[in-house]
């Protein structure tokens, strides 16, 4: 195993972080009883402290961490309180409860596995777009109220957060025609709310997060690769079946399904990569075990049991793990196929980047690498 951990570094050191290594792998040339991180000459060698415990980087250029004591004081969104000190910021102690008032700005935390930010408000409140930051608003007096993210009419644009367990799902899209009745192109009418793999395919979504496959290709408003009139330049992304795909040096071909039947395929190359989030081409060559890894985790979400915890609790800060150690491990690796390539039987790397992103993680009980 570790010569193929090797052989996979050298491919990834120029696309991805620096690589890793086991701890045990590396003679110390220093106290290590309680040395979670060391980096020498590009690599990270790395041990996963014990539960209850986190790796503290500081001083030294970061170069080494030590594991300490890990204390969760602060009470996050809907937790019980005595004070405005207890709560989190941006959350104020109102009846024994941290929450969010009407007209204050939402509650937000960040997912250090994807790097997004969330934002969410109390049951009866929904995060409404003011003035590039999300305020909390009265759910019943907003065009957001019907399940929306994104509405859009004649007066006005309203943009909206996701709510709990949600992404940025189904859209609909509007023609928009000349004089002569003729579609010139198309805009988004409206953008719902969607529980992660529930879009059909060939249906239009902001995230491909939501769609039944969990991926989406980018079409025009037709559903086409051919522009309705020369005035359409945008593209929106299209629920797909992915069967196939091939990597070359610089392109990316993927052989997919939108109806079920007929299969197609998608020269990434021939995209306009400058105007997209994220070019396509930069995720080919991982995309298949992504794909899988998306099927492990939505099957592992759907678990009655999980469904019923994540109902029930608040999980603000883990908003699609519900501090599930399986769903942790499953949502890492689908968001880091890469490291599930590299990384997938190499157990102290892998904890050790999962405390990292989530410092409640639990291991399985294991021997010192100073007893391997």
């Amino acid at each position: 195993m570790f010569k193929h951990v090797l052989i996979f570094i050298h491919l990834f050191t120029t696309i991805y972080p620096l690589p890793y290594l086991p701890m045990y792998k590396k003679d110390m040339d220093i106290d290590i009883d309680n040395v979670c991180f060391y980096e020498d000459n590009n690599v990270r060698y790395v041990y996963p402290c014990n539960d209850g415990y986190y790796c503290h980087k500081e001083n030294i250029q970061n170069r080494i961490g030590i594991c300490q004591k890990y204390n969760s004081l602060v009470k996050k969104l809907g937790d019980s309180c005595d004070s405005n000190f207890e709560c989190d910021i941006n959350l104020i102690c109102e009846k024994n409860i941290c929450t969010v008032k009407e007209g204050e700005l939402a509650y937000n935390k960040i997912d250090k596995v994807t790097g997004e930010v969330y934002f969410f408000c109390p049951d009866s409140l929904i995060p409404k777009l003011t003035n590039n930051d999300y305020i909390c608003e009265l759910e019943k007096d907003s065009k957001l109220r019907n399940n929306n993210c994104f509405v859009k009419d004649d007066t006005e644009t309203v943009i909206g957060f996701p709510k709990y367990f949600q992404v940025k799902g189904e859209t609909k899209l509007k023609e928009v025609k000349d004089s002569n009745n003729v579609i010139q192109n198309y805009e988004i009418e409206y953008i719902n709310n969607s529980y992660i793999g529930t879009v059909d395919n060939d249906q239009f979504v902001e995230n491909e997060k939501a769609c039944k496959s969990g991926f989406a290709l980018y079409f025009y408003g037709n559903k086409k690769l051919t522009k309705p009139s020369n005035q359409e330049t945008q593209m929106f992304k299209l629920c797909v079946n992915v069967t196939g795909v091939e990597k070359l040096k610089d392109n990316c071909y993927i052989k997919y399904t939108k109806d079920g039947t007929s299969e197609y395929v998608y020269n990434v190359n021939k995209l306009n990569n400058a105007t997209l989030e994220k070019p396509l081409i930069d995720i080919c060559g991982n995309l298949m075990t992504k794909l899988n890894l998306f099927y492990d985790y939505f099957t592992k979400m759907n678990e009655e049991e999980i469904l019923k915890n994540c109902k029930e609790g608040h999980f603000y800060d883990e908003p699609f793990t519900c501090g599930n150690n399986d769903l942790r491990k499953k949502w890492f690796f689908y968001n880091n196929p890469e490291y599930y390539l590299i990384y997938g039987n190499e157990s102290d790397i892998i904890d050790y980047m999962l405390k990292e992103a989530y410092l409640a993680y639990m291991m399985l009980q294991r021997k010192s690498y100073m007893e391997q």
